[in-house]
């Protein structure tokens, strides 16, 4: 990605612009310094670089929305434009800021077609663009590597083990093995709940297949008890069969008299409808012939009439033009007079804004030269001025205001640092009391519950379904008496017996009833018990995190008493300002033992670390205050010699002011004149045309005149001719049907003699039929076909019955069969189960060794980088950089290994700036590398040695691109393209030529 330029309106100091559209910077290929005094707006083009190419907001206060952050004052909408090159193609980026921009988040190419304005699109688009596979880590990428902001270098690597693996994590992305691992955890669970539950179905199956043993020889008799009845019913059916031709054949006879009867019927009834729809076609012969008549008598008059209608409608379809023409004729009349009063009111308005321009013209000139003599009067007098006391108070000034801060940053976490200290001693109380061992025996009483209530399920369902089978045996005997075996009367058969043995089952069904109630109760009791046991152990986990987030505060709150940069303003300001009874003094704070180490022995120090910042932070706001009372009399005095200064200076801005917008009425002035001039001209020139345009509509009026004559004369003809014409058109149609109703009426003398003949036929059919009839031969056939039915229906129950046992006893077979085909099914699925947990245990060991060893390799190989720009920055005090494995940074010279916290500021800035570059060329794609201010805390010759290092980072690295926002000279002479801004009250922020 290179960035070509950016236009920016209404953002912070950047106003509309000469033009309106704000203002733009151009950039070019490798290093681009963007220079300017503080104030001129150099680290809002970073701002709106962030917030445009890469969706990162600048980090607002607690008070503060980005309408306020990025917004000018008194304005209500701006504008980010950012013109890029990616992958050899231009694009535009454009995007609103404020509540009332309408302006959305779009990606144009470079003709300015729209191809991207849905917010989702536009940020897949910036992550290919900046290499990124996940459009959701491009703020991560211009905040943690790309865009480094001022005064933000050093904060990565002060911050304390845990936040610092939170900031690089992300970019070495190495926590993906530890997620990974974590993920796993749960489908590893699932697999042993899984193991478990196959388990139980294997005990399952196995119970119902030995409950259902013994089906098959049931089976086997009921066999062969159907196929000795077989023949039996086959020969029934046989004698059903042919009394049933038999029958048929008599119902055939009985049924050919009736068809016969309907035929002649029917042939009847078909010589009436032919008859009369003979009389029907002859009517409509006789009308169709006298329709013919009338139609040749009036052909002459609809002819006429025909070709008078097609002249009018010719006629009509030219009379709108006619009439348009006349419209013409008046409107450019009209026009005509309109454009003669236009010229001569815009000559008369040219000449009055000539007379005024030329007065005004004068009185500008004047104005400007006393303004240039004032200037002159008021730069001399400003180079006399003693500036010094004045810079002395404004560096007291930059220390107060960052003790202040320092203070406002303790008083506000000495609250929740006391709070931590509460907590800790809480937490303390109930850790004690917690016993862990509540949880695994609930688990393991449940499980013995379930289990033995699986039994007692088992057990019951077995005895349930007993119970159904000897309720159908038992209601079998008591209403045929017939033993199912044997398949004929049993002589041994009691009812009392079978009665009792029905009650001794019933009894044991109640107890296996009791038995499962009893399990049901127990497993629910432990279910229960269980509940309240993880209830607690959860309350613990939540008091045990509230301990760990109660020590990490009070961590936190050590880490600021520990600032460096707050501590140096603190004691510049106590030498300068020395107070009464020693209030300038730090107190102590004791340090918090490590929590990893000894957790009990942090908590029980927590609440005296605790009353310990509290103290700090109350004496430091104290400092703080006297040191204000006191620079507000040191102030006053030079503020005094300032103020007659910047009044000077107001007015000759407002001089400034005025005579700029002397100006822009002047150029307004003019613009006027030479509108109305061009008003006249094109006044002129319209007219001629409307003139033109008159004379060609005037020669066509002759044709219109004939073509009225021809209308006249047609209507007439259509008025003689109406009469007939309407008559020819009425007999048309029935005219038109002459010759199908002659071809009808010949079909329909055809069709009635045929109908005739086919009567007669069906009369002779029908005395056949009836004497071919015996009644008596077809009620005996009744009689034999009702009593073989009644033998095979008897056979047939029988059979059935037989059936209905022999397939109960074959479900019964099939169940057994699948509970064992299940009992195998669910044995090679415990199988398979315990590999794949074997599996994923052993992947889950491999992710969480992996994620360490990766990034210990990351981090050499950007030590490496890191070392070669570090020796660049400091050839005369040569140092070994060693970035560990838990992101602390350190340094190795011939006094020995110092950590980062231990270096001065320059040497901070070094080792920052040296490891920022080797993270930038290790993990970003976006061939892109932004700095604001590095050289601060820097003495002169480590800035220039930073310059040159800068330049052999872009080389290595292969940077399309480098910004570098800074207004010292360090950069200059080795700066490919700078950009100078320049800041006025007046007018915001400008390009400096």
């Amino acid at each position: 990605m290179q960035i070509r330029s950016v236009r920016l309106r209404n953002i912070k100091s950047f106003g509309e612009g000469p033009d309106g559209t704000g203002l733009r910077l151009t950039f070019e290929g490798g290093l681009n310094r963007i220079a300017g005094c503080n104030g001129a707006g150099k680290s809002t083009v970073i701002e709106s670089l962030g917030y445009a190419l890469f969706d990162a907001p600048p980090e607002l206060g607690a008070r503060m929305d980005l309408d306020t952050a990025l917004l000018r004052s008194g304005t209500g909408d701006g504008e980010i434009e950012f013109e890029i090159a990616s992958e050899g193609a231009g694009f535009r980026v454009r995007r609103g800021v404020g509540k009332k921009s309408k302006l959305r988040w779009t990606v144009s190419d470079e003709n300015g077609f729209i191809i991207h304005d849905d917010p989702d699109d536009v940020r897949r688009f910036l992550a290919t663009a900046a290499g990124l596979n996940a459009p959701e880590g491009l703020p991560d990428l211009f905040r943690k590597l790309i865009g480094v902001r001022q005064g933000r270098l050093l904060d990565p690597f002060e911050l304390t083990p845990g936040e610092a693996r939170k900031h690089f994590s992300p970019i070495l992305n190495v926590e993906i093995y530890q997620q990974c691992f974590d993920r796993l955890k749960d489908p590893t669970d699932i697999l042993k709940e899984s193991i478990h539950q196959a388990e139980k179905q294997i005990e399952h199956a196995r119970g119902i297949a030995d409950s259902l043993s013994g089906a098959e020889e049931e089976i086997a008799q009921l066999s062969a008890r159907l196929e000795s009845a077989a023949p039996q019913l086959a020969a029934h059916k046989e004698t059903l069969r042919k009394a049933e031709e038999l029958l048929g054949h008599w119902t055939s006879k009985e049924r050919a008299i009736g068809e016969a009867e309907s035929a002649h019927k029917a042939a009847c009834k078909d010589v009436e409808v032919l008859d009369q729809r003979l009389f029907e076609r002859r009517t409509l012969l006789k009308r169709a012939e006298d329709a013919q008549k009338v139609r040749e008598a009036h052909a002459q008059d609809h002819e006429t009439y025909l070709k008078a209608q097609d002249d009018l409608a010719s006629i009509a379809a030219r009379r709108e033009e006619m009439q348009e023409a006349r419209k013409r004729v008046e409107g450019i009349k009209k026009r005509l007079a309109e454009q003669d009063t236009v010229a001569s009111e815009a000559q008369t308005r040219a000449r009055e804004l000539g007379e005024e321009l030329e007065a005004r013209l004068k009185g500008h000139k004047a104005k400007a030269a006393s303004l240039g003599e004032r200037r002159a009067k008021f730069d001399g007098a400003l180079l006399k001025a003693d500036r010094p006391r004045g810079e002395q108070l404004r560096e007291l000034d930059d220390a107060l205001g960052e003790v202040q801060r320092w203070s406002a940053v303790l008083n506000n976490a000495a609250r929740g640092v006391r709070q931590a200290g509460e907590k800790a001693v809480e937490a303390d109380r109930a850790l004690a009391r917690f016993d862990p061992a509540r949880v695994q025996a609930g688990e393991d009483a449940l499980a013995a519950a379930r289990e033995q209530h699986d039994t007692a399920r088992l057990i019951f369902n077995e005895m349930e379904t007993r119970k159904r089978a000897r309720m159908e045996m038992a209601e079998n005997l008591a209403q045929s008496g017939q033993c199912p075996l044997l398949a004929e009367r049993c002589r041994q058969f009691d009812r009392g017996k079978l009665v009792l043995s029905e009650v001794q089952l019933d009894e044991e069904l109640e107890r296996a009833r009791a038995y499962l109630a009893g399990a049901d109760a127990a497993r629910q009791q432990a279910e229960d018990a269980l509940a309240a046991a993880q209830s607690e152990q959860n309350e613990t986990e939540g008091i045990r995190r509230s301990a760990g987030n109660a020590l990490e505060e009070i961590a936190k709150g050590r880490a600021l008493v520990l600032d460096e940069k707050p501590r140096i303003a603190h004691a510049q300001l106590a030498q300068a300002l020395p107070l009464a009874d020693g209030r300038a003094a730090l107190p102590e704070v004791r340090a918090l033992p490590n929590p990893g180490v000894d957790p009990w022995q942090a908590l029980g120090a927590a609440p005296e670390v605790a009353d310990d910042f509290v103290r700090f932070a109350t004496g430091v706001g104290e400092a703080a205050e006297l040191w204000k009372a006191r620079l507000e009399c040191e102030r006053e005095a030079s503020d005094a010699v300032r103020r007659q200064r910047d009044l000077e200076a107001q007015g000759l801005e407002q001089e400034v002011i005025r005579l700029r917008e002397s100006e822009e009425e002047l150029a307004r002035l003019r613009r006027k004149l030479d509108d109305e001039n061009g008003k006249t001209q094109t006044a002129h020139a319209e007219a001629e045309a409307l003139v033109n345009s008159l004379k060609e509509i005037e020669t066509h009026g002759g044709d219109f005149a004939r073509l009225e004559a021809i209308a006249r004369e047609a209507e007439r003809a259509q008025q003689r001719c109406a009469e007939g014409h309407r008559k020819f058109l009425t007999a048309e149609a029935d005219a038109g049907r002459l010759g199908p109703a002659r071809a009808e009426v010949a079909m329909a003398l055809g069709a009635l003699d045929a109908a005739r003949k086919a009567a007669e036929q069906a009369l002779a059919a029908r005395k056949a039929s009836v004497a071919a009839y015996d009644p008596a031969a077809h009620d005996q056939a009744r009689g034999t076909l009702h009593k073989a039915t009644a033998q095979v229906a008897a056979l047939e129950k029988d059979m059935e019955r037989d059936r209905a046992q022999l397939d109960d006893a074959t479900r019964r077979a099939q169940r057994r069969e699948e509970a064992m085909q299940k009992l195998r099914t669910h044995e090679e699925r415990r199988v398979l189960l315990e590999a794949r947990r074997a599996l994923l245990e052993h992947a889950r060991r491999i992710l969480r060794d992996a994620g360490p060893r990766v990034a210990a390799h990351l981090v050499d190989a950007v030590n490496g980088r890191a070392q070669k720009i570090y020796t660049a920055l400091s050839p005369h005090d040569p140092g070994q950089l060693a970035w560990q494995p838990d992101y602390e940074l350190q340094v190795a010279t011939s006094s020995g290994q110092r950590r980062f916290a231990t270096l001065s500021g320059g040497q901070k800035v070094k080792a920052a700036l040296a490891l920022q570059l080797a993270l930038v060329q290790q993990f970003s794609r976006a061939g892109l590398c932004i700095f604001d201010e590095p050289t601060s805390a820097l003495d002169a010759e480590s800035r220039a040695l930073l310059a040159e290092a800068t330049l052999e980072a872009q080389r290595v690295a292969g940077f399309q691109q480098m910004f570098i926002v800074s207004h010292d000279d360090a950069f200059d002479g080795c700066i490919e393209h700078t950009v100078h801004l320049n800041y006025s009250p007046a007018n915001g922020t400008a390009v400096v030529s």
